[in-house]
């Protein structure tokens, strides 16, 4: 290197600036290797959290989860918890940790301004009842879609602008419930829901609804009561929805606004 700046003319003080800089260059991508390292080794922490399945959770995640539900549960408590229900919190997103109680049955989340569901919900994968109520999601939480024992979901008051169409692959679902959203136009391919028994589009927004939904021949209870936008629907729905018998839900088996169907 010497050789080089003796035959290029360069003088000591520009030899020192040269090396200064190759110096900082040096120093800047170690760092920026450092940082990047420790994204990845803090993603790869938070993809595998500790869970019930291993028989106890950290001290860590069970501090985060009584911080975020207000309640004061050791691990064995938080690890014996089949039905969760966790409403009136706004202290922020819902904690990742949440992943961990792989022994949850039933999740109901009410009023806690949320507005996303972490991608832990995944590894509940004993969950087959969720209800996300009164919560600004504002968007469909696509993590659902990948619990294999959910057939009881509840949507209400989640802030849709539209159907979300990937509820549609979710077939092993017998209860749905989209109330309090605005929905427009529910797709005709609702029929792809073949174990529906329970459907609830109240104040939805509705705009149409398709004839397609007298196909789910295991449904028993149909409503979609104040939806003003909706002016018309097919008379075979009013026939289908005739047929439905009574209630075990304590509501009327089917449901619509005044005018829809004849009295």
């Amino acid at each position: 290197m010497m050789r080089f700046f003796r035959k290029s003319g360069a003088t000591l003080v520009e030899m020192g600036l040269l090396l200064g800089l190759i110096a900082v260059g040096i120093i800047g991508s170690v760092q920026l290797a450092g940082i990047q390292f420790n994204s990845v080794f803090n993603e790869t922490e938070r993809a595998i959290p500790d869970n019930c399945d291993m028989g106890k959770l950290s001290e860590r995640t069970v501090a985060r989860l009584n911080d975020w539900s207000g309640f004061s549960y050791s691990s064995d408590e938080w690890c014996a918890v089949t039905d969760l229900t966790i409403e009136n919190r706004d202290k922020g997103p819902l904690p990742y940790e949440i992943g961990g109680l792989t022994q949850l049955q039933s999740l109901t989340l009410r009023r806690d301004n949320l507005t996303e569901l972490p991608v832990s919900i995944a590894k509940l994968v004993n969950l087959q009842k969720l209800n996300v109520l009164h919560n600004p999601l504002g968007e469909f939480p696509s993590v659902v879609t990948k619990l294999p024992k959910l057939t009881h979901f509840g949507l209400t008051g989640a802030s849709l602008t539209s159907f979300p169409t990937e509820l549609l692959g979710m077939t092993q679902l017998t209860y749905l419930a989209l109330s309090r959203n605005d929905l427009g136009a529910i797709p005709s391919e609702i029929d792809q829901l073949v174990n529906l028994e329970s459907l609830w589009l109240v104040m939805s927004g509705l705009t149409s609804l398709p004839v397609s939904v007298t196909n789910l021949s295991k449904l028993t209870l149909l409503r979609f009561t104040n939806n003003p936008s909706l002016l018309s629907i097919d008379p075979a729905i009013c026939t289908f929805g005739a047929t439905l018998g009574p209630s075990t839900t304590g509501y009327d088996s089917f449901a619509y606004d005044p005018g829809l169907c004849p009295e």
